[in-house]
């Protein structure tokens, strides 16, 4: 049984450093690689921070859930639509 937890912790670590790797390497909106950017002359972590930055598409998305759908714009109506399916 021992045996059994052991690996078992040792695969939710190896999940957790696959997920923070993915994060310090990739962005998660558009999965651009770190590297694709900075090839580019564009600094990686202001792409993340400015151009996607994740609390601005969460929040947007809480901001959509309380409108009324009746209210919405029609690229709010499409997106909606997009995150529904």
């Amino acid at each position: 049984i021992s045996g059994i937890i052991i690996d078992t912790f040792a695969d939710m670590r190896s999940r957790q450093e696959d997920i923070k790797r993915d994060q310090e390497e990739k962005c998660f909106i558009c999965n651009i690689k770190r590297d694709e950017f900075e090839n580019n002359g564009i600094p990686f972590m202001s792409h993340i921070q400015s151009e996607h930055h994740l609390w601005a598409y969460i929040w947007f998305k809480l901001y959509l859930e309380r409108k009324p759908r009746t209210e919405y714009t029609g690229l709010e109506s499409y997106i909606r639509q997009a995150l529904d399916e």
